[in-house]
């Protein structure tokens, strides 16, 4: 027996195999807890601690690993299929949310399952009333008898009875579909043909479970739609409006103000204020959210310029085809995109934004280790699945002063642009010398200098100021454009030791570039970047001096090498 999660559903599971997927992995902390982990929870998130997802590492109980959405459905088809198969005999559910289920591959997957029939169970919380109610006493009755296992009966008896009549069989799935939809109001699920169980409180722990054994009971495939409030229970939680307590950190429990300082300037909110500078002077621009919008900063964005700024939902490929079809319209659109979440939409980068050199410009955030939320978030691989695209224009941010000049670097140039930045707080000092397109910026340059450190990101300014403070001899480069890479500088320090320091991509892409370049001058330079491996969960400085990248580790091994020249 065990608590199967997110909004308080009590169920009692029989069979040890019975497969329970959450659709989004931090739905399960519940979950976690009463299968076994809850003495281990206060080393949630950090290094070599439980995992903020489901972690098959973890628990037998986590059969599937999620972190971004709505592919619960079709692995849980999946699983079906080969429970059926195998005459084997346990359930398979899938626990998805109102959101996650609007997402493209639910649909698919929900037009795909009924056709084969075999039985999945799938757990609808719906806590925002996105799908129309079911009406009046009736309907509640007529909902139970859908769903009972005296009517699942009833229709295999006739199925097995008519089977060589099937003109009839569909004339009565017909007619007992159309009678339901006299008593109560239509929902998508009936174009589905999957049945439909609710709507159920989902705060009420008897009628969960009750609807849940009915559930259980039904041979077919079978959606139970469960209604909740979320952040029932917390105050704070239930009036929360703009997904503040969705990902919410350490807070008061008294006040519900979360410990973070909201001084700090971060790269997040330093681009979020030069959206909001850029809606307001250019009438042809837009921002374009894919369920992000708090997470962004981008707030006041959307609550100031409502007609300009789109929040499309967990819907990345629709956001960058809706974002090509303005640019095709001479618009000029701006797509905000965790670095993970990009991938969802590289199809659409390729195919529709690349290909033409669409004039869109991608708000990469979260490049780079995004610490706590581990593998399933890490911005290691955007860089690398972007740069051999024809026309794509790659800038890396490694500091908040480049903003302005960046941007205005960026804005003579229509085509697809992709600006990355990373989770952290930076400075927000004047920076009055002109970006030129395509070009490195030499952050320190040593008139006897026998290193070049060309230093992607945030790490560019740790490393420049260790330089500057210990008087060491190395140039310091800064790559704010990735893509082009700047042929003249890296001819200018052929003469030098070249040295790529890159811990917020893998080798393949920007480095691997460099090295090509070099390699044709039969120059061999070092260089430090994350691995091919999906990089485990920790705080972000303890993630990079684990894999050895932090900036003084780094420092301490080309000292080392190269002497302190």
């Amino acid at each position: 027996m065990y608590y199967l999660g997110e909004p308080a559903v009590s169920y009692y599971i029989e069979n040890d195999n019975d497969k329970i997927l959450f659709d989004v992995g931090h739905q399960a902390y519940t979950h976690k807890i009463l299968t076994g982990r809850a003495n281990k929870f206060d080393t949630l998130r950090n290094l070599n601690g439980l995992s903020g997802f489901l972690s098959s590492e973890e628990s037998k109980y986590d059969v599937f690993e999620s972190g971004h959405s709505s592919t619960s459905i079709s692995t849980a088809m999946g699983m079906a299929l080969a429970r059926d198969n195998n005459n084997e005999n346990y359930e398979v559910i899938s626990l998805i949310g109102d959101a996650s289920i609007t997402n493209g591959v639910s649909f698919e997957a929900l037009n795909n399952i009924s056709s084969k029939h075999n039985k999945v169970i799938i757990i609808l919380n719906d806590n925002d009333m996105s799908i129309s109610k079911s009406v009046g006493a009736f309907a509640k009755s007529l909902s139970k008898v859908r769903s009972s296992k005296a009517y699942a009966n009833m229709k295999n008896s006739f199925l097995k009875t008519f089977k060589n009549c099937p003109k009839f069989i569909d004339f009565v799935t017909r007619f007992s579909h159309r009678m339901a939809l006299i008593f109560r109001s239509d929902n998508m699920f009936d174009n589905f043909n999957i049945s439909y169980l609710g709507p159920v409180d989902g705060h009420n722990i008897k009628m969960l479970i009750k609807a849940l054994n009915k559930a259980k009971n039904y041979p077919g495939p079978i959606l139970v739609h469960v209604k909740t409030k979320k952040g029932y229970g917390y105050k704070f939680a239930e009036e929360d409006k703009i997904g503040k307590y969705h990902g919410v950190s350490a807070f008061n429990l008294e006040t519900g103000i979360v410990d973070n300082n909201n001084d700090n300037i971060t790269f997040t909110s330093l681009i979020a204020n030069k959206m909001y500078e850029i809606l307001k002077n250019d009438n042809k621009s837009y921002l374009i959210s894919s369920a992000m919008v708090y997470a962004t900063n981008l707030n006041k964005c959307f609550d100031d310029f409502k007609d300009r700024c789109i929040d499309v939902g967990i819907a990345e490929e629709h956001a960058i085809s809706l974002a090509n079809g303005l640019a095709l319209n001479n618009m000029n659109p701006y797509v905000s995109l965790y670095s993970t979440f990009m991938q969802r939409g590289y199809d659409e980068i390729v195919h529709d934004v690349c290909r033409i050199n669409s004039n869109v410009t991608f708000l990469v955030d979260r490049a780079g280790i995004v610490g706590e939320d581990g593998k399933t978030h890490q911005g290691n691989l955007d860089v690398s699945f972007v740069y051999p695209l024809e026309n794509s224009i790659i800038c890396s941010l490694s500091e908040g002063k480049y903003i302005d000049g960046l941007f205005k670097c960026l804005d003579s140039y229509k085509g697809c642009k992709f600006i990355r930045y990373q989770k952290l707080n930076t400075t927000n000092e004047i920076y009055d010398k002109e970006i030129k397109f395509g070009k490195f910026i030499f952050e320190h340059y040593h008139k006897d200098n026998k290193v070049s450190l060309i230093v992607v990101g945030n790490s560019c300014k740790v490393i420049k100021d260790y330089v500057i403070s210990n008087n060491l001899k190395f140039n310091v480069i800064n790559p704010i454009f990735l893509k082009p890479l700047d042929i003249e500088t890296l001819n200018t320090i052929s003469n030098t030791k070249v040295i790529v320091i890159d811990n917020t991509s893998i080798y393949d892409g920007f480095t691997s570039s460099i090295c090509k370049f070099y390699n044709s001058l039969n120059i061999c330079i070092d260089y430090y970047t994350l691995p091919d491996k999906y990089i485990k969960h920790g705080k972000y400085n303890d993630v990079l001096k684990m894999l050895k990248l932090d900036e003084i580790s780094i420092l301490n091994e080309v000292i080392y090498k190269y002497g302190k020249i």
